[in-house]
C-alpha cells in the first residue's frame, strides 16, 4: 500500500503526509509491516483506500506494528520514534506492537524439534520450588512501633 493518493498527490492528514510515514515505518530494520486490528485499532481514511496501522491528529500519530522476530521491543519502539520523528513534529507517538513475525524456517517450534531448554542437563539450583509450602516466604506484617 504505497500509493500515493488521489490525483497524485501526497495524502496529507493534519499537516502529516501519512503515506511518507507509512513508507519510513516500513523500512524500519526490526519492522515487518504495519498491522492491520480490529476496531479501535489505526487506521487512515483516504479516498478509495484504507492505510490501517497508521491515524493522525493534531496531538498524536498512532502507529500498530507487525515486528520481526526477536526483535527487543524496546529497539523496534526507539528506532521507529526515531525514523518518523522528523516527519511527525512534536505529536505524541504511541505504538503498538500487535504482531511478531513468524520464527525463520528451522527454529525450534512444537513441530516435534528440540528447543535449546530441552537440551540442556538437569540444573542443580537451589531454587526452591514454588509449590512447596516450605519454599514460600513468610508474611510480612506492617511495621510495629517502638
Amino acid at each position: 500500500m504505497n500509493e500515493v493518493g488521489a490525483g497524485g498527490r501526497a495524502a496529507v492528514v493534519s499537516g502529516v503526509d501519512v503515506d511518507a510515514v507509512a513508507a519510513t515505518v516500513r523500512s524500519c530494520h526490526f519492522v515487518s509491516d504495519l498491522a492491520a486490528g480490529g476496531p479501535g485499532s489505526p487506521a487512515t481514511y483516504l479516498p478509495g483506500r484504507r492505510l490501517s496501522g497508521i491515524a493522525v491528529d493534531e496531538a498524536r500519530v498512532r502507529i500498530q506494528v507487525r515486528s520481526c522476530w526477536a526483535a527487543p521491543a524496546h529497539l523496534v519502539v526507539a528506532e521507529i520514534e526515531a525514523a518518523v520523528r522528523p516527519l511527525v513534529g512534536d505529536r505524541m507517538i504511541e505504538l503498538t506492537i500487535a504482531d511478531i513475525e513468524d520464527p525463520p524456517r528451522g527454529w525450534p517450534s512444537s513441530e516435534g524439534e528440540q528447543s535449546p531448554t530441552q537440551t540442556l542437563p538437569p540444573s542443580s539450583s537451589t531454587v526452591p520450588d514454588p509449590r512447596d509450602p516450605a519454599a514460600v516466604a513468610p508474611r510480612v506484617g506492617p511495621p510495629t512501633a517502638s
